[in-house]
């Protein structure tokens, strides 16, 4: 079973790469680019989420969010 070590090292994970990703979108003019952007991130996020959900029945998702910088 996953534990709360495990949701911690993947939001920081997440995290880490969001920061990567917004010094890109500061440098892109496109609006379109920084919504697509933050939309895949989102949905990457949403996906560990879920699969999470179902390996921990305590996990918390608003707090796994918050932990990723998607709140």
């Amino acid at each position: 079973m996953l534990t709360k070590k495990d949701f911690k090292a993947v939001a920081e994970i997440i995290k880490n790469n969001t920061a990567m990703a917004d010094d890109v979108v500061c440098l892109e003019t496109d609006p379109d680019f920084v919504f697509e952007v933050k939309a895949i991130r989102i949905a990457f996020a949403t996906d560990f989420e879920n699969y999470f959900a179902t390996q921990n029945p305590r996990f918390d998702r608003e707090r796994f969010m918050k932990a990723c910088g998607l709140n």
